[in-house]
C-alpha cells in the first residue's frame, strides 16, 4: 500500500494492520495516514460478510508509534506552510473517524512507545492492551504544538478531564503501570506473553455476534457527550494557531538537533 509502511495480515476473521516504519519508530510519514485510513475503511465495508470482524493495530519493531514525523513538520514550519499542516490534520482525523466507524472492535496492541499521534491512535481504538515495556505521552507540548487528531477529546473521554489536562499540559512520559492505573489501557501483559494475550483477546471478540457488537459500538459513540467533530474543529483551530508561533520552529529544531528547546513565547 502506498509507500509500503502499512502492512495488512489477515488471520481468520482478524485483520492485523501493522505500522511498518521501525527505523522511525513507526512515526507517521509519507502516505501512512492515507493508507491506514483506506485499510480501515475497506475493512469496514467488508464487515462482517467477508469475515473481517476484528482489527488489531500494532507497530513493527520496538515501538507502537512515535507520532508524527518531526523532521517533516519542521520543513512545513520553515516554509510557513499552514495549509499543508491542515491537510495533514485532515488525513489524521480521517484515520480516527475510520477507527471509530469500523463496526467491530479495534484493538491497539501496544508494545513500546505510543506518544503524540501514536497515543491518539491508540485512544481511538476500543481496547488497548500493552506490554510492560510500553511508554505513553501526549507529547505535543514538548515541541510547542497542540494535541490533534481528536487527542484532547479522546484523552478526556478516557481518563477524565483533570487527568487529561495534566498529561496534555506537561507532555510527560508515563509507564504501563500508570497507564493501567488511570484507565488509559485495559490490560498490561508481561513482555513474553503480550502477543499471545492479544491473539486470545482478538479471537474471543471475533467469536461474538458481530452485528450486536456493531450496535454496542454505535451506542457508546453516540453517548460520548460533545461530538468528536466538534473536538476536531476546536483542535484544528488551536493547532493552526500554535503552528504560527516561533516557539514551534524552536521546538521542532531542538527535537531534530537533539537539544533542549529554548522557548521565548513568540
Amino acid at each position: 500500500m502506498g509507500d509500503g509502511d502499512i502492512v495488512l495480515e489477515q488471520h481468520g476473521q482478524i485483520l492485523h494492520i501493522i505500522l511498518d516504519r521501525p527505523d522511525k519508530k513507526n512515526a507517521f510519514g509519507g502516505t501512512m495516514r492515507e493508507d491506514l485510513a483506506l485499510a480501515l475503511e475497506a475493512a469496514g465495508r467488508a464487515h462482517p460478510s467477508d469475515d473481517v470482524r476484528v482489527i488489531v493495530i500494532r507497530g513493527e519493531g520496538d515501538s507502537f508509534c512515535a507520532g508524527g514525523d518531526v523532521a517533516n513538520l519542521l520543513k512545513l514550519k520553515e516554509n510557513e506552510d499552514g495549509a499543508a499542516l491542515l491537510e495533514l490534520l485532515a488525513r489524521g482525523e480521517r484515520v480516527v473517524r475510520a477507527v471509530r466507524a469500523f463496526p467491530g472492535p479495534v484493538i491497539a496492541a501496544i508494545d513500546g512507545p505510543a506518544v503524540g499521534a501514536g497515543l491518539t491512535l491508540a485512544l481511538a481504538c476500543d481496547l488497548r492492551i500493552c506490554s510492560t515495556r510500553s511508554r505513553f505521552g501526549m507529547a505535543f507540548i514538548g515541541i510547542g504544538l497542540h494535541p490533534d487528531w481528536g487527542g484532547s477529546w479522546l484523552l478526556a473521554q478516557t481518563v477524565g478531564d483533570a487527568r487529561a489536562r495534566e498529561l496534555s499540559l506537561s507532555g510527560r512520559l508515563f509507564d504501563a503501570a500508570e497507564a493501567e492505573r488511570i484507565g488509559l489501557v485495559h490490560e498490561v501483559v508481561g513482555d513474553d506473553d503480550w502477543a499471545s494475550t492479544v491473539a486470545k483477546r482478538a479471537d474471543r471478540l471475533a467469536a461474538q455476534a458481530p452485528r450486536t457488537m456493531a450496535l454496542i459500538k454505535e451506542t457508546f459513540n453516540a453517548m460520548a457527550g460533545r461530538s468528536l467533530d466538534e473536538g476536531f474543529t476546536r483542535e484544528r483551530q488551536a493547532q493552526h494557531a500554535a503552528f504560527g508561533t516561533q516557539d514551534v520552529a524552536e521546538g521542532l529544531s531542538a527535537f531534530v538537533e537533539k537539544r533542549r528547546a529554548n522557548y521565548e513565547g513568540r
